[in-house]
């Protein structure tokens, strides 16, 4: 089925009727659609979306980093990979900095994955860099996807202060599978 118009309505029609939308980083010349397709897809279709790079991956979603940051949109990303997840062969998750908001902690996600026999080390981070913290941290663990909620914070905040979800779209390579609701 072939559809025409703006991203957003060509996603808010058929993004919330995938499993899962694939999309790769636009270039760093131009870009401006892609850019667009990829924020109405974390935004008008509360699906997941894989971000893959420009080159090529041999492999993706084996060696996978959980960024937890205790969401809603982090616990909902990983409900959503739990298959993934369990075809992993290593999964880390990665905190930055104490656990102090509300929310599920760090264990209580190590607990939910062995309940699908999925087992995990976890990684706490200074907090100082959570963004920089949690590029280190998937390239210690050799990851190869990242997953994590996105804008679990204010999405105009993030774009006039920064966050999480704006520095790993735009100024990261790796691969990203990420879910905002």
């Amino acid at each position: 089925m072939e559809k025409t118009g703006s991203p957003n309505k060509v996603i808010g029609i058929m993004g919330p009727m995938a499993d899962l939308l694939v999309l790769s980083r636009s270039s760093t010349k131009g870009g401006t659609l892609a850019r667009l397709f990829l924020s109405a897809s974390l935004l008008k279709s509360s699906r997941p979306v894989l971000i893959l790079p420009q080159k090529e991956k041999r492999t993706v979603g084996q060696h996978i980093c959980i960024a937890w940051n205790q969401s809603v949109e982090a616990a909902q990303a990983v409900a959503a990979a739990i298959p993934l997840l369990m075809q992993a062969d290593h999964v880390s998750i990665v905190t930055c900095g104490p656990e102090s908001k509300a929310g599920p902690k760090s264990g209580q996600l190590a607990t939910y994955l062995r309940y699908w026999g999925i087992q995990s080390e976890h990684i706490s981070t200074q907090g100082r860099d959570a963004p920089k913290e949690i590029v280190a941290t998937y390239k210690s663990t050799e990851s190869d996807l990242l997953l994590m909620g996105a804008y679990s914070r204010n999405r105009m905040s993030q774009l006039v202060f920064g966050g999480v979800t704006e520095y790993m779209l735009k100024r990261t390579s790796i691969p990203v599978l990420m879910l905002h609701t």
